[in-house]
């Protein structure tokens, strides 16, 4: 038996390097298994004939055969590396969801505590509760945390004189306890609020000075901007949403007095959002926020000018992406994949309307309507985008709606903005994800563009084309005479072809 080493191969990881074996005339590469691979194979050592009896060609062919052993190990390897996180996965999930059950019978408790005789409770489901984000969120888990101190430590303001019944929540309140608990429930807990853990230096002044500092900080005076501005019922920018960034320039800037926020301040968290990837329209939309808090307190008399006007911020952020449209091909795919009856009719009408997804998937059927003959849905009280976007949306012959219903057409969760287009877009998109040979640009919104490109193919004027999809000025005047009417509006819609909304393969 000859034998020859070839150490140039073993370069990858732990493995061996390769010999070659002249067993009966042939010769053949042999690589030893690594010890951590061991139980994945039947024997201890991978031999591959190299099909000559020629040295000098085996060895041209050992370092190839020994690179093909080397991979057949890397395949066992990741496959036991997706075994392990599979099964850990698992794990968690089932672990999550008995941490689930266990919330649920605290908050089923304390409601039940609470309400008394004073008829049926509110049910909650907490799994949609803590996993949305809902407005309850916070108070359930303030709830939680009452009824785990009582059924741990016996206090029972809550829970009367700690009836036996209620005996089963000690246990369940000592794993509340448990620290791989505490982990679990603290990621829905909200952050610790600036405007009330900053502690402020107010060395040599006195307690009118103070209490008079303290009530001109940013963080103090929100909540009567919140509820002093009219919001309106479009929400062009939603309450929920500013506060939310108004409370991330107090996080950034330090919760400071209106009289001391400087431009810099606003170029600071600028640049904070920057480095966390936003776009730039988001980090415009953030200090605009914060801009027109401080031009209400301007108007209340409580700075004399707002300091954040002028503020050059073209340059920060990532710039705005531009969705490449689907090809025809790729629109015959995606209505040709199997997808249940709600998916199929927002897509459906996504790519005949250009409507928004956010618009679509709020969608009631109060708002369906008829006109002189044509059907359209009636944005003009929605809550929508920008004024451009309350506008009346005709609806292409092609479009199919199902037996008109009552409430909203589709049943996509609602977040804490009364909006739907989170959980649609998570649903939809893995659907756009089969569509063959996608871009990485070519995404749910992607939809809009390609029946913008599509009318302007038509023929269709980019004023009219605008309109129809809500990027001109407020569809308001429409109805005294300017801008494109209804009826041209469906005209146009009907000048682009859909063949692919035949391509049904079922639910």
């Amino acid at each position: 038996m000859d034998t020859k080493l070839d150490t140039k191969s073993a370069t990858i990881l732990d493995y061996h390097p390769s010999t070659l074996t002249e067993v009966k005339g042939k010769f053949y590469v042999s690589v030893t298994v690594p010890k951590r691979l061991e139980h994945l194979f039947k024997q201890k050592q991978i031999r591959k004939s190299t099909g000559t009896s020629d040295r000098k060609l085996a060895e041209r062919k050992q370092h190839a055969i020994a690179q093909e052993i080397y991979q057949r190990f890397d395949v066992e390897a990741r496959k036991e590396a997706s075994r392990k996180l599979a099964e850990e996965q698992r794990a968690n999930k089932k672990k999550e969801e008995r941490y689930y059950d266990i919330l649920q019978t605290l908050v089923d408790t304390a409601v039940e505590a609470l309400s008394g005789d004073a008829g049926e409770a509110r049910p909650h489901n907490v799994r949609h509760e803590f996993r949305f984000d809902t407005p309850w969120r916070s108070q359930l888990l303030c709830i939680v945390d009452a009824v785990v101190e009582e059924a741990a430590w016996g206090k029972t303001p809550m829970l009367s004189n700690f009836d036996p019944k209620y005996e089963h929540l000690r246990t369940a309140a000592d794993e509340f306890l448990q620290p791989d608990f505490q982990r679990f429930v603290n990621q829905f807990r909200e952050p610790e609020d600036p405007s009330t853990a900053i502690i402020a230096d107010y060395t040599g002044l006195n307690d009118t000075q103070q209490t008079t500092a303290q009530e001109s900080r940013i963080g103090s005076l929100l909540a009567s901007y919140m509820s002093a501005k009219k919001w309106g019922s479009r929400k062009i920018k939603s309450k929920t949403t500013a506060e939310r960034q108004i409370k991330a320039f107090i996080k950034s800037s330090g919760n400071p007095c209106v009289t001391e926020v400087k431009k810099s301040m606003a170029y600071d968290l600028a640049r904070e959002l920057e480095a966390d990837g936003k776009s730039n329209s988001l980090i415009r939309s953030t200090i605009s926020a914060v801009s027109a808090m401080l031009t209400w307190c301007e108007l209340e008399g409580t700075i004399d000018a707002n300091p954040l006007v002028n503020l050059n911020l073209s340059d920060i952020g990532t710039k705005t992406t531009h969705y490449r449209p689907f090809e025809p091909a790729q629109l015959h795919a995606l209505f040709a994949i199997k997808m249940p009856e709600q998916e199929r009719l927002i897509l459906e009408i996504l790519i005949t309307t250009g409507m928004r997804l956010d618009e679509a998937a709020l969608l009631t059927w109060d708002q369906v309507k008829e006109q002189d003959g044509i059907r359209y849905f009636d944005l003009s009280d929605a809550i929508v985008k920008n004024k451009a976007s309350a506008r009346l949306v005709a609806l292409p012959d092609c479009l199919s709606l199902p037996q008109r219903g009552t409430g909203r057409l589709f049943d996509y969760t609602l977040d804490a903005d009364g909006k739907a287009s989170n959980r649609a877009s998570r649903v939809l998109g893995e659907i756009i994800k089969k569509v063959p040979n996608r871009h990485e640009k070519q995404v749910l919104h992607s939809l809009r563009g390609t029946l913008k490109d599509l009318l302007r193919d038509a023929g269709v004027s980019k004023e009219t084309n605008d309109f129809i999809t809500g990027h001109s000025g407020s569809d308001v005047a429409s109805t005294y005479g300017s801008g494109p009417s209804l009826k041209v509006r469906y005209e146009a819609l009907n000048k682009v072809m859909h063949p692919w909304l035949a391509s049904k393969s079922g639910n």
